[in-house]
C-alpha cells in the first residue's frame, strides 16, 4: 500500500479567495441549490431507467468457486473435514458399513472389472511405486467404479479412450453442484458456458489443467482417456505427500477427491473388497465417434439475445420554484489606471525619440484585461538619440492544478516459503489458526494466511513435498 499524498500545502496549493467574491459566490449557490438538485434527481433516475434493464439487473452472477472447496468432480462439499469417527475406523480397519452414516453394501462372492480398465488401475498405482505414496490400484479402482462404472463398463477404443464422453452435470449452482463458469472454452468438456466433470475418473476441467497425465505414454493427455484419467488420479490422491498406506492419511486423501464422509467409507469399503480379489471380465475394444469423443455431446456458443430497445421517458416541463431571493448585483471591475512612465518629466515637452516603450499593466483580480499604454520616451535634450525605456512586470496569474491524490494499488503479497507450506504453518481462511494445514490444498497463485495476520501467495511452481 502506498500513503496518499496530501490534499493541501505543497506548491499547487489553491490561493484564498478575496472575501468578497467568496460572499457572491455563495449567494448564487444558495440561490440555485433547488434547481440543481431537482434536475439531478430527474437526470439520475434516467439514467438508471435506460443502463440497467429489469431482466439484467435480477440476474444472479456467480462466482468462480475455490476448486479446493469443491474437490475434483464440482460437487458441493458435504462436510468441511472427514470426521473424527470416520478417521478412527479407517485408522482401525474397521468395517464401514456400520456406524454413523448410511451402510456400505459390499455384494458377497467375486467382483469383475472390464480387463481394460482393470490394467489401467494397475498400471496407474505401478506408476507411483517410486514416490514413497503407497496408493494401491484398488482405491483407484474403487474411485472409477463410483465415477463412471468402470467407463461404463469398458467401453473403449483401443486406446484406452470412452467411446462416448462421460460428462456429469452442468456445473451451473444447480442442487449439489458448485456454480463453476466455463474455464476451457468448451474444449474438454463441450460446453463454452459452465464447466462439467469429464470422463472416467470425472474431473473439472480446472482441476485437470493442474493434475493431467500421460498414463500411456502416447504424447497426448485427455481425461476421456482411461490411462491418462486413472494417472492423473494417482497423481491428485498423491500430492498431499502423506504414506496413503496409512489407512488414515488414505481417508483424508480421498475426502480431498469429494468431500463427504459417505464417498469415503464407499470408496475405502470397495477398495478393501476389491484388494481381497477381482476378475478380469472381457471388453473388446470398440470404435469411436470419429475420433472426436464429445461429437454427440458438445453444445453451441450462447447466441447473445438482443435486449429490446427501452422507450425514451418523458418528463413535464421543469418549473424553476422562486426562491424569494433578491437578484445579484452585477458583478463590475473598476477602471484601472496605468502609472505614468519614469521616463516622462513633467512640464516637459513630449519629444518624439527613435524608440518606444510598451506598458502592460498587471492583470486585476476580476479577471479583465486592462488596455495597454503605449507612452513614447521623453527627454529634456531631444538630440540624445538612446531612448529611457520603463516596462513594469506584468503579472500573469499562474494556472492553478488541483492536486490528485495519490492512487494506492493494494500490493500482491509475496510469495510463500514452500518449506512453510510443506510445515503446514498456514490457514486459507483470515482469522483461522495457522497449523496442521494440508499442502495438497495449497494451490499455486492462491493467497493462505500466515502467522501474525501476514498474507503470501503460493508461488506458482509449489508442490507438495512427499
Amino acid at each position: 500500500m502506498t500513503a496518499r499524498g496530501g490534499r493541501h500545502g505543497g506548491r499547487h496549493a489553491r490561493r484564498p479567495e478575496p472575501v468578497r467574491h467568496r460572499t457572491r459566490r455563495w449567494w448564487a449557490a444558495t440561490a440555485l441549490t433547488p434547481t440543481l438538485v431537482l434536475a439531478g434527481a430527474l437526470v439520475g433516475a434516467s439514467a438508471s431507467y435506460l443502463a440497467t434493464p429489469p431482466q439484467e439487473a435480477d440476474r444472479p452472477r456467480p462466482a468462480a468457486p475455490d476448486l479446493r472447496d469443491v474437490g475434483v468432480t464440482g460437487r458441493l462439499p458435504a462436510a468441511p473435514a472427514p470426521s473424527p469417527e470416520l478417521l478412527d475406523r479407517a485408522a482401525e480397519r474397521r468395517p464401514f458399513g456400520t456406524g454413523a452414516g448410511p451402510e456400505v453394501a459390499v455384494p458377497d462372492g467375486p467382483l469383475g472389472i472390464p480387463a481394460p480398465v482393470l490394467a489401467a488401475y494397475r498400471e496407474g498405482a505401478d506408476g507411483l511405486s517410486g514416490t514413497g505414496c503407497g496408493l494401491h490400484w484398488s482405491v483407484l479402482a474403487s474411485i472409477g467404479r463410483i465415477e463412471s462404472g468402470h467407463a461404463r463398463g469398458g467401453r473403449l477404443d483401443a486406446g484406452g479412450t470412452t467411446v462416448e464422453a462421460i460428462l456429469g452435470p452442468r456445473l451451473s449452482g444447480g442442487p449439489g453442484v458448485a456454480a463453476v463458469p466455463d474455464t476451457d472454452r468448451g474444449e474438454l468438456d463441450g460446453d463454452p458456458v459452465w464447466d462439467r466433470a469429464v470422463g472416467p475418473m470425472q474431473f473439472i476441467p480446472g482441476t485437470w489443467a493442474k493434475f493431467s497425465a500421460d498414463g500411456n505414454d502416447d504424447g497426448a493427455r485427455s481425461p476421456h482417456n482411461v490411462h491418462d484419467a486413472v494417472a492423473a488420479a494417482g497423481r491428485f490422491l498423491c500430492s498431499g505427500g502423506a504414506d496413503l498406506g496409512d489407512e488414515r492419511e488414505l481417508a483424508k486423501a480421498v475426502f480431498r477427491y469429494n468431500h463427504s464422509d459417505e464417498y469415503v467409507r464407499t470408496v475405502l469399503a470397495w477398495a478393501r473388497a476389491y484388494a481381497g480379489g477381482v476378475t478380469p471380465t472381457p471388453a473388446e475394444p470398440m470404435r469411436g465417434s470419429d475420433e472426436d469423443v464429445l461429437a454427440a455431446s458438445r453444445l453451441p456458443d450462447p447466441v447473445p439475445v438482443p435486449l429490446p430497445e427501452p422507450a425514451e421517458p418523458s418528463f413535464p416541463p421543469l418549473e424553476v420554484p422562486s426562491t424569494g431571493a433578491e437578484p445579484l448585483p452585477p458583478i463590475t471591475t473598476p477602471p484601472t489606471t496605468a502609472p505614468p512612465s519614469s521616463s516622462e518629466t513633467p512640464g516637459a515637452p513630449e519629444t518624439s525619440a527613435p524608440g518606444t516603450s510598451t506598458q502592460t499593466t498587471p492583470s486585476t483580480p476580476g479577471g479583465s484585461t486592462p488596455e495597454s499604454s503605449t507612452a513614447g520616451s521623453s527627454t529634456a535634450d531631444s538630440s540624445t538619440p538612446g531612448t529611457s525605456t520603463t516596462t513594469p512586470g506584468t503579472t500573469t496569474p499562474g494556472t492553478t492544478t488541483p492536486s490528485t491524490p495519490g492512487s494506492s494499488t493494494p500490493g500482491t503479497a509475496p510469495d510463500c516459503d514452500p518449506a512453510v507450506l510443506n510445515r503446514g504453518e498456514f490457514a486459507l481462511r483470515p482469522g483461522a489458526e495457522p497449523v496442521g494445514g494440508d499442502p495438497a490444498a495449497a494451490l499455486p497463485g492462491t493467497a493462505v494466511h500466515l502467522a501474525g495476520g501476514e498474507r503470501c501467495t503460493v508461488p506458482e511452481d509449489f508442490s507438495p513435498s512427499p
